[in-house]
C-alpha cells in the first residue's frame, strides 16, 4: 500500500491523523503491481527422479508462496504424477488444491511437512494411490483429508503429527494395502 486518498485514487492525500466522516470514499493506491504467479514460477521437474516428478524450484524464495497452493495437472506439457517436495516448512501455505490433477499418483516424503499453517480440509484426486512417510507430518491445523475420489490407496503413511485431524473420508476406496 502506497497511500490513502479521498474521494478518488488520484484525491487528496490522507494522513495517519485524518478523522475519517461518514459518507466518504476512501481509495487504497498502491504503485506495485499483484503478481500473477504461473505454475512455470513456482514448480520445476526434480532430474534426479525423472519425468513427471514435480518439486518446488529451488530459486523460487518459499516466503513468496501464495497460501492457497494450485498443484498443476501438467507443466510443460508434461502429466505431473508424483509431487516430491520443497515445500516442508513452508508456513505461508494455508490450504493445497489438488483439484487440476487427474495423473498425481503420489506425494512424496517430507513434501508437505511442518507446514505448521495448511489449515482445514485436504481434498486429494481420485488418481492418488501413495502418501509417502511424513508427507504431511507436524501440519497441526489439518482438520480433516478426503480420499473419497480415491478408489485404490497403498500407502498413508504421511499424516503422523496432524494434532488437529479429525475427519478422514475413505467412503469410496475399495482397496488399502
Amino acid at each position: 500500500l502506497d497511500k490513502w486518498k479521498q474521494d478518488n485514487a488520484t484525491g487528496t492525500d490522507l494522513s495517519d491523523a485524518y478523522v475519517f466522516a461518514t459518507d466518504k470514499t476512501i481509495y487504497a493506491v498502491s504503485k506495485t503491481k499483484v503478481q500473477q504467479l504461473t505454475p512455470e514460477d513456482i514448480f520445476e521437474w526434480d532430474a534426479d527422479e525423472g519425468e513427471g516428478f514435480l518439486k518446488r524450484k529451488e530459486s523460487f524464495d518459499k516466503d513468496n508462496l501464495p497460501e492457497t497452493l494450485v498443484i498443476p495437472n501438467k507443466l510443460n506439457g508434461q502429466d505431473v504424477t508424483m509431487l516430491v517436495g520443497g515445500f516442508a516448512n513452508c508456513t505461508k501455505i494455508k490450504m493445497i488444491d489438488f483439484s487440476q490433477c487427474t495423473a498425481l499418483i503420489a506425494i512424496g516424503a517430507s513434501a508437505f511437512e511442518s507446514c505448521t499453517n495448511l489449515e482445514g480440509k485436504i481434498t486429494l484426486p481420485a488418481s492418488l494411490t501413495t502418501i509417502q512417510t511424513n508427507a504431511f507430518q507436524g501440519c497441526a491445523k489439518i482438520t480433516e483429508v478426503d480420499f473419497s475420489a480415491c478408489t485404490a490407496l497403498e500407502s498413508l503413511a504421511g499424516f503422523n503429527e496432524c494434532a488437529g485431524l479429525v475427519t478422514v473420508d475413505l467412503s469410496k476406496c475399495t482397496a488399502l494395502k
